[in-house]
């Protein structure tokens, strides 16, 4: 399987000199725009912002904390844009109708969530019904999968909308084994997965690096998906942000309507993940 661009660590870095990347929800004063949720989404927004920086010289903040706790953020009037890798939930849009706030919803992209080990793991392949034996606990030894030692899995926890994501397509909504680790962020899992020789975890295809080995699932590798040669892949998810009726409009409106338009698209495959509209 390919890595991802290396224009992805590039954009990051750039990204790094241009915006303040905050460890918290709240708002900064300073910043025309506010943006909290998604780790996953981190390099997205991150290379959406630079580009759209570049352009306007507006200062936006991303607090990286998961997808929702980014919704919670926007609710609460913490941040003007949640960004999400999964779908809002009805509690969450409940919360929100309960405060009198109308939710407006934007699919910004498409991610791939593949699965990894590490490099000297033999496992090239695994079927999706493995994945959910393996994170459900009913397998737990490399022996029958083609490696060898006691399966160390990891995924990510509660507040992670790529937890959801994994949990309903693989775990078929199935809690995980107890003994799966949840991380709270997509690093933690491929630093843990890079140093561990047992190790299982999933990331979104944008953070793929060497330090990692990624599988294909069920023969399909998600490089062919993000090429256009193959559209069969099974863990593809839609990516979103979410802002409030009343926070529509002037900074806000106008990223947002970057973020959909022909170089704001160019921008997301330039950073590892697939636009949702024709960038021609």
């Amino acid at each position: 399987m390919k890595n991802r661009p290396t224009t992805v660590i590039l954009a990051l870095t750039f990204a790094a000199l241009a915006i303040i990347i905050g460890t918290g929800c709240g708002r900064h004063d300073t910043a025309a725009i506010s943006i909290a949720g998604s780790t996953t989404m981190e390099p997205l927004t991150s290379t959406l912002v630079r580009v759209y920086g570049e352009a306007t010289r507006k200062h936006v903040v991303i607090s990286a904390n998961g997808s929702h706790t980014g919704i919670s953020a926007l609710i609460d009037g913490r941040c003007d844009i949640a960004e999400s890798s999964t779908k809002i939930s009805p509690e969450e849009l409940e919360s929100a109708h309960g405060k009198g706030i109308t939710i407006k919803e934007f699919i910004i992209a498409k991610g791939m969530i593949v699965p990894i080990v590490h490099r000297s793991n033999p496992v090239r392949d695994i079927s999706l019904e493995r994945l959910r034996l393996i994170y459900t606990g009913n397998i737990r030894d490399w022996s029958g999968l083609g490696g060898q030692g006691v399966i160390d899995a990891v995924g990510r926890d509660g507040f992670s909308g790529t937890y959801d994501v994994w949990k309903r397509i693989v775990l078929k909504d199935v809690e995980p084994a107890r003994e799966v680790k949840g991380m709270p962020s997509t690093t933690m899992v491929l630093a843990h997965v890079a140093r561990h020789e047992n190790a299982i975890g999933y990331v979104e295809y944008a953070y793929l690096n060497p330090d990692v080995r990624a599988l294909r699932i069920d023969g399909t590798d998600a490089a062919s998906l993000f090429d256009g040669k193959n559209m069969s892949y099974p863990l593809v998810r839609e990516l979103y942000y979410y802002v409030t009726e009343k926070g529509f409009k002037g900074d806000v409106k106008k990223f947002i309507i970057f973020s959909l338009s022909k170089e704001g698209q160019e921008a997301a495959k330039r950073a590892g993940f697939i636009p949702v509209g024709p960038i021609r």
